[in-house]
């Protein structure tokens, strides 16, 4: 009797503890111990967010970089917890910096001075800035407006025959005509260098004797430069050609030779120039030497209009990406150029301005390239502008912290480099965080039912490890290579090499910062449909009647876990129904044993 009543207790036991064994198996917290042994090869971290998923996330704020949760993992969980906060503050922060820096002119170029491209300590140098003091110091009290002629304003004219005597009557007009365009209108005695001469009292504006016109016509002064006789030229040229055997004179008619001229027999020359000097110092300014950056501009502006009567009197027009200064210029056979240093100054800056466009052109290839690989306006326009930011914020720290006045056309080609080395980290950074969703980890994470934060915050932190090695290699080799330049003496490339690192410097903070906060902004926004606006419009509906789509993608989650669960399970299901099987056996062998008593035992029962 006492026999006989065991075995029904032992299969109760039995079946409740199968059943407790699928309950525990359907169990995700369970699942994850019962297979500790799959989990060996991932990290600690890993297995702890597995099995603690379901309690709540530390907040970011409340967390501390040590050993166990790297830098990394905080600012990934800063980033992933306030990714929009995270976004907007950063660029409100970049356009504040951007605009104050506008505000105190940290944009504007600095006046160009002589001495910019200069080597300061070399040995012509210093003697150079010996005998500007000293011409300084004599010019104290005495005030000679443009009694001087000036090196930094002076105009030059190269006429080239191409073969034989330059010197012909017609030649010579023709030469005399191109110096003329230079004197003609009131701006010229504005700037010509004062005197007197011919026993006169009056100064006036002086003899260009370093001219055709002066040597053949015997005055440049409101000449008509007429056809003169062949015997007149001819006297004219000889003399030249025999005052350089004459050691007083030969400096000045060597001025007028080329190198072969007495080489040849007989004596000629193909090639000729002229000078015209300008007067120094100008009216206001004590010496030469004496603020020569305002002095120049004053000279650039009486050369404006210079430029224009020769582009008019030779038909010169300025193409875009084209100076007219590469056409070849000839008057009656003779090929003319001319050259003096503020017309290189305004062409300069014209040819720099019409490279902007070309900075423009690349900064629109660049975002168009980010929305074609990104397949994202919102992710491309935001990208570029962290991009974009990086030069205005360097541009800031290197006037405003560094205070290097310095700045010029050359720091904008910095441009170039940032957009270059930026869009490049802008690809490595959206590549690993693209690469993360298919990572074994994040795999194993929605298998288990982690949180869309959970995985997203993991997303970003395996995006932080895979990347940002890459990125700061390549920032940092291009920072020393460029902060190698900046020991140089030359002060435009020293100044440039040191903008271009703080400005490479800066987009890697950015890479690191703003972009992972556009990317997880995007993801929670556009991905999983988490912005405010579509929230508000979908959220009901969603709730209520949930789309085929999203049942199907639940169904298909919910096979997964109960796969995961059963092959987890699995061992020691296995074990329980080898139990239940031997008790089944047990119990048959006792109905066997006590058939032999008879009906009198089965009425007992």
């Amino acid at each position: 009797m006492a026999d006989s009543a065991e075995p029904a207790p032992a299969n109760n036991v039995q079946m409740d503890e199968t059943k407790n064994e699928v309950e525990d198996a359907k169990d995700p917290d369970h699942i994850s111990l019962m297979s500790g042994a799959r989990h060996e090869s991932h990290p600690p971290l890993m297995r702890r967010n597995s099995m603690k998923r379901i309690s709540a996330p530390v907040p970011p704020h409340k967390r501390e970089c040590h050993p166990v949760h790297s830098c990394v993992g905080c600012l990934s969980s800063l980033i992933t917890h306030f990714p929009a906060s995270v976004m907007f503050g950063i660029l409100l922060i970049c356009l504040i910096i951007s605009l104050s820096g506008m505000a105190g002119g940290a944009f504007g170029f600095s006046d160009p001075t002589i001495y910019d491209w200069v080597v300061p300590n070399g040995r012509a140098s210093l003697d150079n800035e010996a005998v500007s003091d000293a011409e300084s110091r004599a010019a104290e009290g005495v005030t000679l407006t443009r009694g001087e002629d000036s090196d930094l304003a002076r105009f030059w004219i190269t006429f080239d025959w191409g073969g034989g005597d330059i010197f012909t009557p017609e030649n010579v007009q023709t030469m005399c005509e191109v110096e003329q365009v230079f004197f003609q209108g009131d701006e010229y005695k504005k700037f010509c260098v004062l005197g007197t001469e011919n026993n006169s009292t009056e100064r006036t504006c002086l003899e260009q004797k370093f001219t055709i016109g002066y040597n053949f016509y015997g005055t440049v002064k409101n000449q008509t430069c007429n056809l003169l006789n062949s015997s007149v030229v001819q006297s004219t040229a000889q003399k030249l050609y025999n005052d350089l055997n004459i050691p007083s004179r030969r400096g000045t008619a060597a001025f007028f030779m080329d190198s072969n001229t007495e080489k040849r027999t007989p004596v000629s020359t193909s090639r000729t120039r002229s000078r015209i000097d300008l007067g120094a110092p100008l009216e206001g300014y004590v010496s030469a030497a004496e603020e020569q950056s305002e002095q120049q501009q004053d000279y650039m502006e009486h050369y404006l209009d210079v430029k224009d009567e020769y582009f008019e009197a030779f038909n010169m027009k300025s193409r875009w990406l084209f100076s007219a200064y590469r056409d070849r210029q000839t008057r009656n056979g003779i090929t003319v150029k001319w050259y003096s240093q503020p017309l290189v100054d305004i062409e300069t800056g014209e040819i720099a301005n019409g490279d902007i466009l070309l900075a423009i052109f690349s900064l629109v290839f660049v975002y168009v390239w980010m929305l074609v690989q990104m397949k994202s306006i919102f992710l491309g326009t935001f990208c570029m502008l962290q991009v974009l930011f990086s030069l205005p914020l360097a541009i800031v720290v290197y006037r405003s912290v560094f205070q290097i006045p310095y700045f010029q056309f050359i720091h904008i080609l910095v441009i170039f480099l940032v957009l270059g080395i930026g869009a490049d980290d802008v690809f490595v950074m959206s590549d690993g965080w693209k690469f993360s969703a298919d990572a074994v980890e994040i795999k194993e994470m929605e298998a288990l039912g982690a949180s869309e934060d959970e995985i997203v915050e993991k997303r970003m932190e395996i995006s932080f490890t895979n990347t940002i090695g890459a990125i700061w290699t390549t920032s940092f080799t291009t920072i020393v290579s460029f902060l190698a330049t900046s020991i140089s003496p030359i002060m435009p490339i020293s100044t440039f090499g040191l903008l271009a690192a703080t400005a490479i410097l800066l987009n890697f903070f950015l890479v690191i910062s703003l972009v992972p906060a556009i990317l997880v902004t995007y993801h929670y926004w556009f991905v999983k449909k988490r912005f405010f606006i579509y929230n508000l419009m979908h959220q009901g509906a969603e709730s209520e009647n949930p789309s085929p789509k999203e049942e199907k993608k639940g169904a298909e989650e919910k096979n997964t876990l109960e796969m995961v669960a059963i092959s987890s399970g699995g061992a020691k299901m296995e074990h329980s129904h080898q139990l239940k099987s031997q008790s089944m056996t047990m119990g048959d062998e006792k109905q066997v044993s006590h058939g032999n008593a008879g009906q009198p035992e089965e009425k007992k029962e």
